[in-house]
């Protein structure tokens, strides 16, 4: 009997704290990396793809998500990027690019992979980077953000792909 009026007294105060508590305040998409209120701004998650067996992977396959920033600076034509990439390829170095249209269009990347700064992956998994990189991006046009494996800058070099969408900041 003692066990069941312990366990009543333990699910009350755990749902009085939960209640008292309160909704947690949103943060604005684009503040984490400085992006000013009212930029041009476009945001998107990474699929969480299955990924083609590699002589980098080995014979298994890899989970791939994370998420993506791009906003408007204060000089003409640059822009700033956030990617955060969770992935099995510890300690990896890999290229992106900004590129017109949907995922899996064959659209050429609008700044090279190899003139942007590269995405380092820890040895946790885990790659972050916030960079600025030069571009003519138009408000309400549609972009997609690429990863590429091995320095490549092909669609067949693709590990992951992010469809931007314009956001309001």
């Amino acid at each position: 009997m003692k066990i069941l009026q312990w366990a009543a007294l333990a699910t009350t105060a755990s749902l009085a704290a939960c209640a008292s508590a309160g909704p947690k305040p949103e943060t604005p998409v684009g503040a984490g990396f400085g992006a000013k209120p009212g930029a041009v701004m476009w945001s998107a998650s990474f699929q969480s793809t299955m990924l083609r067996s590699s002589a980098t992977l080995g014979s298994g396959q890899e989970r791939m998500d994370g998420t993506v920033e791009v906003a408007a600076t204060d000089r003409p034509d640059v822009f700033k990027v956030h990617i955060v990439l969770n992935t099995l390829r510890n300690g990896d170095t890999m290229g992106w690019s900004l590129l017109t249209g949907r995922c899996g269009n064959d659209a050429p990347p609008l700044v090279q992979p190899r003139q942007l700064q590269q995405l380092d992956i820890q040895d946790t998994g885990r790659g972050e980077l916030s960079a600025e990189f030069p571009a003519a991006l138009h408000a309400g046009a549609e972009y997609h953000l690429n990863i590429y494996e091995n320095g490549g800058n092909q669609l067949s070099d693709v590990v992951t792909c992010a469809n931007l969408k314009s956001v309001a900041h």
